[in-house]
């Protein structure tokens, strides 16, 4: 995956002076909205978003089919919670605004999301149509399609988004 991330980074930076001059980039690699991702970040570089792009398409889809579902947390009446927070008096289960919003995720995600391995050429500009083609060929016919008994990790079977 990430020989075809390079690839897609290529296309739209020549160098990483051309990276870092994208404002857009910059700000997102600050993680504002999510300051603990910023620990251990390495320099914006053609290389680190390379990197950050297979990473994050590995976890949200590879790694989250094998790690399992969403059932377990919100089957339990004070599971999935994260938001129980340090409070005074300590409170042991999440509030009734956490809960209808946990709820809501668990009904939102109830149902099979999109196939990773797709045509997605509908969202993408001419430059990175090609690119696509090359990296869905390339994930359709990984040795391990079709082969293994364990199939967590095969790409024809993932999804967007992990649904319950």
């Amino acid at each position: 995956m990430e020989k075809y991330y390079g690839k897609y980074v290529d296309m739209y930076y020549t160098d990483d002076a051309a990276l870092q001059a994208d404002e857009h980039l910059v700000k997102y690699w600050q993680f504002g909205l999510v300051p603990q991702y910023q620990q251990g970040l390495p320099a914006l570089s053609k290389s680190a978003l390379t990197k950050h792009l297979t990473h994050a398409s590995f976890y949200t889809t590879a790694w989250h089919e094998f790690v399992g579902g969403l059932m377990p947390y919100v089957s339990s009446p004070d599971g999935m919670f994260y938001g129980v927070r340090k409070t005074d008096p300590p409170q042991v289960r999440a509030d009734r605004h956490h809960y209808v919003g946990t709820l809501a995720l668990t009904s939102a995600t109830g149902g099979r999301m999109p196939a990773f391995v797709a045509d997605w050429s509908h969202l993408l500009d001419g430059k990175a149509k090609q690119w696509h083609r090359e990296f869905m060929e390339a994930l359709r016919t990984m040795p391990m399609a079709n082969t293994s008994k364990f199939r967590d990790f095969d790409p024809n079977l993932w999804e967007c988004s992990v649904s319950v």
